[in-house]
């Protein structure tokens, strides 16, 4: 992404934003922590994800299980 203005997230928001690489192209950031990163007018404390393709969320628990370890 271009020109987003990271410091807006705390640092674990960091962490999970750059976790959030190891889903591929499958996810896209959209909601207001997307449309904060390109405006900073504010703090935002989720992650809204989108995708076109069928998910299994159990596989989606489990890569994220490991994040906080």
């Amino acid at each position: 992404m271009h020109n987003m203005h990271k410091e807006i997230l705390s640092e674990r928001q960091r962490k999970i934003f750059s976790y959030l690489g190891n889903f591929g192209q499958d996810f896209f950031l959209v909601g207001g922590t997307a449309i904060s990163l390109y405006l900073e007018h504010r703090q935002s404390i989720d992650f809204d994800l989108a995708t076109k393709k069928e998910i299994d969320s159990q596989k989606i628990r489990k890569k994220f299980s490991n994040l906080g370890k």
